[in-house]
C-alpha cells in the first residue's frame, strides 16, 4: 500500500506487488458504512458541544455572575466578545498545525484543553482572569470551518466515509453545530436556574461556576472518546505512513462488516 507523492491531495493506493492500483476513494469505500461510522458521528456531537460551549456560555452566565464579577456594560461586552478575538489569532495557525501533525492531535488535545479551561472558569473569582481564560479558549476553539477543533472535526469525519455516503452524512453532521449550542443552553437551563452555593475552603462558588464545571465534561469525555479512533487514513497515506493507514482501514472494515480484518480487499 503506498501513495503517489506526499501531498495532502495524494489518494493513490497500490497493491504490495505494485499492480492493480486503487484510489483512496476505492479503499475507503471498501470499508463500507456501519457501526464504526455511526459511533464516530455520534461522538462528534460531543466534540461540537465542547467547542460551541465556549461561545455560548459567556452570555448565559452574565445575569448570574453579574454581582460576583462586578459586571457593567463595558465588562459584559468584553466578556462576550473576547472569545472571538482569540479565534481570530488561533485561526491563522490551526490549519497549518493540522496539516503538519494530523487531525487527531488537534481534536484530542483541543478537547482536553477546552475541558480544562471550563474547570478553570469555575474556580475563577476575578473578572480579568475570566477574560484572559476566555481569550485563550477562543484561540483553541477557532470556531470556523478552516481551523481549530471544529475545522478538524469537519475534515476528520468525512475522511472515514465513502463517496456514496459522504455528502448525506456531512449534511447531518453540520446540524451538530446548532445542536451543540442547544445542548450547552440546556445545561444552562438545568443548572443556572438553580440556587447553588458550594463552599470549598474559605471560598463560595455559585451556580454559574458549577455550570462551567459541568460543561467541562464535554471536553474531557470527548477527548477520552477521541482516543478510541485512529488517525485519518488519508492523512497517514499523505505522510507515507502506509502500514498505519492500512491497519486503520482494516479496523474500520472489520467493525463495519463484522468480518475479519484480513478479508479487507485492499492490500
Amino acid at each position: 500500500m503506498s501513495t503517489k507523492g506526499t501531498s495532502e491531495d495524494s489518494s493513490e493506493v497500490h497493491q504490495n506487488d505494485g499492480s492493480d492500483g486503487k484510489s483512496f476513494e476505492e479503499a475507503i469505500s471498501a470499508t463500507g458504512f456501519g457501526l464504526y461510522n455511526i459511533l464516530l458521528v455520534a461522538t462528534s456531537l460531543i466534540w461540537f458541544s465542547a467547542s460551541l460551549n465556549i461561545t455560548t456560555s459567556p452570555g448565559l452566565i452574565m445575569p448570574i455572575a453579574q454581582c460576583d464579577l462586578d459586571l457593567d456594560l463595558d465588562r459584559k461586552g468584553w466578556l462576550n466578545s473576547i472569545v472571538y478575538l482569540g479565534m481570530i489569532f488561533g485561526a491563522s495557525i490551526w490549519g497549518v498545525v493540522g496539516d503538519m501533525f494530523g487531525r487527531k492531535i488537534i481534536i484530542t488535545g483541543g478537547l482536553f484543553l477546552l475541558g480544562t479551561f471550563n474547570i478553570l472558569y469555575g474556580f475563577t473569582t476575578s473578572y480579568y482572569m475570566l477574560v484572559i481564560l476566555e481569550f485563550f479558549a477562543g484561540f483553541l476553539s477557532s470556531e470556523n470551518s478552516a481551523s481549530g477543533p471544529i475545522g478538524a472535526y469537519m475534515v476528520y469525519v468525512p475522511e472515514f466515509l465513502g463517496v456514496k455516503y459522504r455528502a448525506r452524512v456531512m449534511v447531518f453532521v453540520c446540524s451538530f453545530i446548532t445542536l451543540g449550542a442547544i445542548v450547552s443552553m440546556l445545561f444552562g437551563l438545568l443548572i443556572l436556574t438553580q440556587s447553588i452555593n458550594i463552599s470549598i475552603g474559605s471560598r463560595e462558588y455559585h451556580s454559574w461556576q458549577v455550570y462551567y464545571w459541568a460543561c467541562s465534561s464535554f471536553g474531557l469525555i470527548g477527548g477520552c472518546l477521541s482516543l478510541l479512533f485512529p488517525e485519518s487514513p488519508k492523512y497517514l497515506m499523505s505522510r507515507g505512513k502506509n502500514a498505519e493507514a492500512l491497519k486503520a482501514l482494516q479496523r474500520i472494515y472489520s467493525i463495519n462488516t463484522r468480518k475479519s480484518s484480513e478479508s479487507y480487499p485492499v492490500r
